[in-house]
């Protein structure tokens, strides 16, 4: 039997593998459409899970007016971020170095902190992280801006697993009780970006529901709309990236 790695080197082994795949994913990204990539500003997506399936839906709903760099990274939490480099902001400086002026991080993060808090894992710090996030990705370079995203409305009776948590922490499946949780957020990253002039946080929550900006928070998504009890489909991310690519200015 071949001897597992320490903790200590599982930290390199996935710092080394993050830097590795950042690395590959700028390169991939500059190498097909070099002009392209020189005369419009970069959006660096990085961040949760709501980051990775975006993938796909960003590059198209700005097609023409950026270039949509994903990076992965090591941790979907803010708390993480702000322990160590090697969870987030570290692949964060490495594309802002090799991006040309003005670039925007579109940076979804914070979902699953709240997602932790409301289980009674940890205590409530997640505005304050994310804060302390957005400040240091400012820091890095003063052209930079950052666009927070924020989420959408959950659909926790769609699942089994899902409602089973659901009923353990709150005793009820009613939609009002767990989206007025969810939306905490909203005015979260509403508070961050009122105080950084170069922050935005379009107000997307309800998009879903053909009402953004003004969710019913009686309703859960609708599930046609969602892969699984608290992302969105490929239809989903599609629409709302083409509604939020209306709604800033690059």
């Amino acid at each position: 039997m071949q001897p597992q790695p320490t903790t200590p080197t599982r930290h390199l082994l996935a710092r080394l593998l993050a830097v590795a795949l950042l690395c590959t994913a700028v390169s991939a990204a500059v190498a097909p459409k070099k002009a392209d990539a020189a005369s419009n500003p970069w959006i660096i997506n990085i961040g949760d899970s709501w980051s990775i399936r975006n993938a796909i839906a960003l590059p198209l709903a700005f097609a023409g007016r950026a270039h949509v760099v994903s990076i992965p990274v090591n941790s979907y939490w803010a708390r993480d971020w702000r322990k160590d480099p090697m969870y987030g902001l570290g692949q964060v400086e490495l594309a802002l170095a090799a991006a040309p002026a003005n670039p925007v991080v579109y940076l979804s993060l914070g979902g699953p902190d709240l997602r932790d808090v409301l289980r009674g894992n940890d205590p409530d710090t997640t505005e304050s992280d994310l804060a302390w996030v957005v400040d240091q990705i400012l820091a890095m370079r003063s052209d930079v801006r950052i666009i927070l995203p924020g989420y959408d409305l959950p659909n926790l009776a769609m699942e089994e697993e899902c409602r089973e948590e659901a009923l353990r922490l709150g005793g009820t499946l009613d939609p009002v009780v767990f989206n007025s949780e969810f939306i905490v957020l909203r005015d979260i990253y509403n508070r961050i970006a009122d105080a950084r002039p170069r922050v935005v946080a379009p107000d997307l929550w309800g998009f879903l529901q053909g009402r953004p900006g003004n969710p019913d928070l009686t309703q859960w998504t609708a599930p046609e709309l969602m892969s699984d009890c608290t992302h969105p489909n490929l239809d989903g991310f599609n629409r709302r990236a083409q509604a939020l690519a209306q709604m800033v200015e690059l």
